[in-house]
C-alpha cells in the first residue's frame, strides 16, 4: 500500500512540471484584458483586440 503513494507522488510531480498545459501567452493576455477568445470573427459589438491559441482564434473585446 505504501508503494501506491510513491507512485502518486511521483506522477504528481511529473505532471506539475509538464511543459504546455497551461494556456498560451496571447490567450493569457487577452483574458487578463478582460477579451473573449473566438473562433471565428467577432459577433455583434465586440471589436478585435488581438489573437487567442497562437494566432489560430481572435480575441474580442467589447467597447464599453
Amino acid at each position: 500500500m505504501k508503494i501506491l503513494y510513491l507512485i502518486f507522488a511521483v506522477l504528481l510531480f511529473l505532471l506539475q512540471a509538464t511543459p504546455g498545459l497551461s494556456l498560451p501567452a496571447d490567450t493569457l493576455r487577452c483574458i487578463s484584458n478582460n477579451g473573449l477568445c473566438h473562433q471565428t470573427l467577432c459577433p455583434g459589438t465586440l471589436f478585435e483586440f488581438g489573437t487567442c491559441s497562437h494566432g489560430r482564434a481572435t480575441c474580442c473585446k467589447g467597447r464599453w
